[in-house]
């Protein structure tokens, strides 16, 4: 066209020609720009979700979004992008709340409170099956109220022990107060009190056998002493 115009200058048709081919080339040069800028973004943004930036990454594919709004790809990727925000704020509550009931757990069982504090380990050991912690803080806590059951009752049938031997010894029953406190005692060996009680029982017992012995040996020689006279 430039040609044609040196052999006719002026020449209205390849004026327009070339005034439309230079817009086509400015248009391809600004589309070519556009498409550089373009893939830069989605790379960045690319980058940012695999680095888990996700707000970063949302911000980079909104910005390529803005350069070719109905390009189908940049839609996917905002869309993993939101998803990706919502499950991490997502695990982030259930990460604060299992932290909560941990720490109470931890309060409660330091406290010796451990129904309470089984019943905190059991919710956190829910909310995160895969975190150890709780499952070996259920186990300790029902090792703990399982003792604690047994010592109560081992409690409880060593107090009817020592009170059936005290109600023997208010009945002069001696032999079955020491019975009992001799029971009493394989449970609990170190009781000073029932100790003595013991103690007291086979002194009065064997006191009462000495007095019988002597009176049987006396009976006799009364007896035989009644046959020589």
């Amino acid at each position: 066209y430039n040609a044609a115009l040196e052999i006719k200058p002026g020449e209205k048709y390849p004026l327009d020609q070339i005034a439309e081919a230079t817009k086509i080339v400015e248009q391809k040069a600004a589309n070519m720009e556009k498409q550089a800028e373009f893939d830069a973004l989605m790379a960045d943004g690319e980058k940012l979700f695999t680095d888990k930036k996700y707000e970063d990454a949302l911000a980079k594919y909104k910005s390529a979004k803005a350069i070719f709004t109905d390009n189908k790809e940049v839609d996917r990727r905002i869309e993993a992008v939101n998803e990706a925000i919502a499950n991490k704020e997502a695990m982030a509550a259930k990460q604060a709340e299992y932290d909560a009931l941990i720490a109470s757990a931890d309060e409660k069982f330091d406290g010796k409170k451990f129904e309470a504090a089984l019943t905190d380990y059991k919710a956190a050991n829910a909310i995160m099956q895969d975190e150890p912690y709780p499952v070996e803080r259920i186990a300790a806590t029902e090792a703990k109220i399982s003792a604690l059951a047994n010592a109560a009752e081992q409690q409880a049938n060593f107090d009817a022990l020592v009170k059936d031997g005290d109600n023997a010894m208010t009945a002069t029953d001696y032999q079955k107060a020491i019975d009992k406190y001799t029971e009493a005692l394989t449970i609990f060996n170190d009781k000073a009190s029932v100790k003595t009680k013991l103690e007291d029982a086979q002194g009065i017992l064997a006191e009462r056998q000495a007095d019988a012995q002597k009176q049987e040996t006396y009976d006799a020689l009364i007896v035989d002493a009644d046959g020589l006279y």
